[in-house]
């Protein structure tokens, strides 16, 4: 683990190269002995090498989220879920999308068919759908009654179910996001158009997930196809990295 945390928080740095993750470890051990001890110091740059070339991308991967979950849960913070919600389209296979969630380490895959009044499906989850922390917002609607009454279960075992409409999903209301600022406070980013279609009842759910901050990306919705949610990437690591 020692090992892997070096190099992962080298890359992150912008080093690529095993002489500069090694030369970066060396500048930075004080730093990395606050989260791990290091008794032994750091090995060669051709032993970091050999060991990496050994892990198990998947295993690294399940390694790093359940030390993450630890330093989050010492923080009382939420864990990082591993169970993965998808609506199925030509943009994701459940084949696919099973094998990649194997090949990562996810525990659970639930995957649904939804049908819109075209009879065709949504084409893309984040924008029926938004899961936080403690909170998802989601548009069931679409999602047959089969398959509705067992996503539903699954996400009200540990979060706040918000039930949009399908007029409100096309106002983009699933497509928000929570995000965490630099002191720790959260926010919630959606649209402008999104923020005027959620219900008074619905603002001061969200509100107490996070402050809502709307942006006007009208340009985006109506030429693009997407909004807030789909012009923001994640980062699920901690804040020090």
């Amino acid at each position: 683990m020692e090992v892997a945390f070096l190099v992962i928080t080298a890359m992150i740095c912008g080093q690529n190269k095993w002489t500069d993750i090694k030369d970066f470890g060396e500048g930075n051990i004080e730093w990395l002995r606050e989260y791990l001890p290091y008794d032994n110091g750091l090995p060669t740059r051709h032993n970091i090498a050999a060991i990496m070339r050994t892990v198990v991308p998947e295993t690294l991967l399940e390694a790093m989220v359940g030390w993450v979950n630890l330093h989050r849960e010492k923080h009382a913070q939420p864990i990082i879920s591993v169970t993965v919600y998808a609506a199925l389209s030509q943009r994701c296979d459940r084949l696919v999308l099973e094998d990649y969630a194997d090949r990562i380490g996810y525990e659970r895959v639930i995957s649904f068919q939804t049908h819109l009044p075209s009879g065709a499906p949504v084409y893309h989850t984040n924008v029926m759908m938004s899961v936080g922390e403690q909170f998802c917002v989601i548009c069931d609607e679409v999602i047959p009654e089969f398959e509705r009454r067992f996503v539903i279960k699954s996400l009200a075992k540990d979060k706040q179910v918000i039930s949009i409409s399908l007029a409100q999903m096309n106002q983009f209301c699933g497509n928000i996001l929570q995000l965490e600022t630099a002191d720790g406070g959260k926010v919630i980013a959606m649209s402008q158009s999104a923020h005027n279609a959620f219900s008074a009842a619905q603002k001061k759910q969200l509100t107490t997930h996070g402050k809502l901050l709307p942006f006007d990306v009208s340009t985006i919705e109506s030429i693009g196809g997407g909004s807030v949610r789909c012009m923001l990437g994640e980062v699920f690591l901690p804040s020090y990295l």
